[in-house]
């Protein structure tokens, strides 16, 4: 079932993706000069040191508590920061028995629900990773989405809070990268080789923003410190967000183009939604350097170390995606260490005698 609720969520991307460029940060959108080179760039340890210290100073100067997590574009969780000590106790290093319980958020729905993870609290660098996760996995150098983008097309309705529309774009979507998804990879399986899963799924909570370089999406940044972990029911208001507006700071000198940001980009008549808050109070420019006074890296097992790695580029057969063709048709595929993860096959249920699809007719299947 993951399957199916995966794929078209791709096939939905890629119409928003036709015609991207590459260009640099802020509003520069040049093409890419040559083959392949929009792919070529990956974040550094020195830049994701320097997307949490910005998001740390701005934290700081609101005046909270905040735990981040930055991904690159494939899902490898590069670092998780919890910011901690004044007042909030520092949590133990999970997922050994910790002496501090870990910092929490709760899950809701805002429609008051009580079955299923509706007010079930989670860690908050869960919540944390699975925003940036949203921001990097639905970002392409065609269109740059933000968690409140996804809140705005995963709901039951499009827009949310028009009762008569049908289900958003990509209603459902947020079931997808969930650890138990047929694509996923796990952290301790495969090194750095994507896609990676998502503690929580895709999230719908604003706080998960894209990270590009030259204009080449190379992964985002989450944060989580309200206490809540939800989607946004109303489109018809603009909303003060602390985390936001975190993460926004993280994202100076990692800017994406400002054509490509959703804002640009209309949906059936409906403008998309980026960001509602990005008015920061710090200069990102005098950042304190890494690491912050207040913190800790975090860790937990399946998912991430105690560690900041640097992120893989997108298309490399160490990210998990390389490019091919088949059938004559140029695409990308999954890859592992040992060649491509799902190459067409003959049907093994029914067999091919018996109806079932033969590898010849997969290959043309998906080249039509």
């Amino acid at each position: 079932m993951m399957k199916w609720l995966w794929r078209p969520a791709i096939g939905v991307l890629a119409l928003f993706a036709l015609g991207g460029n590459c260009g640099g940060g802020g509003s520069s959108n040049t093409p890419c000069a040559g083959v392949n080179t929009c792919d070529q760039q990956a974040l550094t340890v020195p830049q994701v040191q320097q997307v949490i210290s910005q998001s740390v100073a701005e934290a700081n100067e609101i005046g909270v508590e905040a735990t981040i997590a930055v991904l690159d574009r494939v899902g490898n969780v590069l670092a998780v920061w919890e910011m901690c000590g004044n007042p909030r106790p520092c949590s133990g290093m999970l997922p050994a028995a910790p002496a501090v319980p870990p910092n929490v958020t709760t899950i809701t729905s805002n429609r008051g629900v009580t079955t299923g993870l509706d007010g079930m609290s989670v860690e908050e660098s869960l919540a944390a990773i699975s925003k940036a996760g949203s921001g990097a996995y639905l970002s392409s150098q065609g269109n740059a989405f933000t968690s409140r983008t996804a809140s705005q097309i995963i709901q039951e309705n499009f827009n949310p809070g028009e009762p008569q529309r049908g289900g958003g774009p990509l209603f459902g979507v947020q079931f997808s990268q969930l650890p138990c998804g047929d694509f996923m990879q796990r952290f301790t399986v495969d090194a750095l080789r994507g896609p990676k899963r998502m503690p929580l799924g895709l999230a719908g909570d604003p706080g998960g923003i894209p990270l590009y370089i030259e204009g080449v999406p190379v992964g985002a940044v989450g944060v989580e410190f309200n206490g809540t972990y939800t989607v946004d029911p109303n489109i018809f208001d603009f909303d003060t967000n602390l985390e936001e507006r975190i993460a926004t700071a993280g994202t100076t000198d990692f800017e994406p183009p400002d054509g490509i940001r959703a804002q640009q980009i209309a949906v059936d008549g409906r403008t998309l939604r980026y960001v509602d808050d990005e008015d920061i109070d710090s200069n990102p420019a005098v950042a304190p350097a890494f690491p912050p006074a207040n913190g800790q890296l975090l860790s937990f097992d399946g998912f991430f170390n105690d560690t900041v790695t640097a992120g893989v580029l997108f298309l490399d057969s160490t990210s998990g995606y390389v490019r091919d063709t088949i059938g004559g048709q140029a695409a990308e595929v999954l890859v592992d260490g040992g060649g491509p993860r799902f190459p067409p096959t003959d049907s093994g249920n029914p067999l091919t005698g018996g109806g079932g699809l033969t590898k010849n007719e997969v290959t043309s299947i998906l080249s039509s």
